[in-house]
C-alpha cells in the first residue's frame, strides 16, 4: 500500500508542475503577444491563441524534460506582474508629462510597459542572484 501511495503521490506532483509551468508561460505570453499583436495592426490574427498555446505546450516540455528551477519560474512570473504595475505607472506618467497623445485605447504603451516588466522580472530572477529568494 505504501508503494501505491508513493506512486500517486509523485505522479500528482508531476501532475501540478505540468499545470503549474504551462500557466506560468500562458500568463507571460498572453499579454505580450496579444497586446504587442494589437500595437502593430494584428498581423497575427487568431494565430495569437494557437501561438500562446504553443508555446505553453513547448515551455511545460523544455521545464519537464530539463534542469530548471520551478522557484526561479514561479519568482519570474510575480517579478514580472509587480514590474508591470510599476511600469504602467512610469509609462503613462510619461505619455502624459511629455504630452504624447495617444489614442485612449492605443495599445502601444501597454505593450512597452508589459516589454519592460518582461526585461525586469528577467533581471532579477535570472542574472546573478535571484533577488526574490
Amino acid at each position: 500500500m505504501a508503494d501505491l501511495e508513493q506512486r500517486l503521490q509523485a505522479w500528482f506532483g508531476l501532475g501540478v508542475e505540468v499545470v503549474y509551468t504551462f500557466f506560468a508561460f500562458v500568463l507571460v505570453s498572453l499579454p505580450f503577444l496579444a497586446l504587442g499583436d494589437d500595437a502593430f495592426g494584428e498581423p497575427l490574427g487568431a494565430l495569437v491563441v494557437p501561438l500562446v498555446l504553443g508555446i505553453g505546450i513547448g515551455g511545460t516540455v523544455a521545464f519537464e524534460l530539463g534542469t530548471y528551477s520551478f522557484d526561479r519560474l514561479g519568482h519570474f512570473v510575480v517579478a514580472a506582474f509587480a514590474a508591470a504595475i510599476a511600469w504602467v505607472l512610469v509609462v503613462s506618467t510619461l505619455v502624459l508629462v511629455f504630452d504624447l497623445w495617444r489614442a485612449p485605447r492605443d495599445p502601444l504603451p501597454m505593450f512597452v510597459a508589459w516589454s519592460l516588466s518582461l526585461a525586469t522580472g528577467y533581471v532579477l530572477v535570472y542574472r546573478g542572484e535571484d533577488a526574490l529568494a
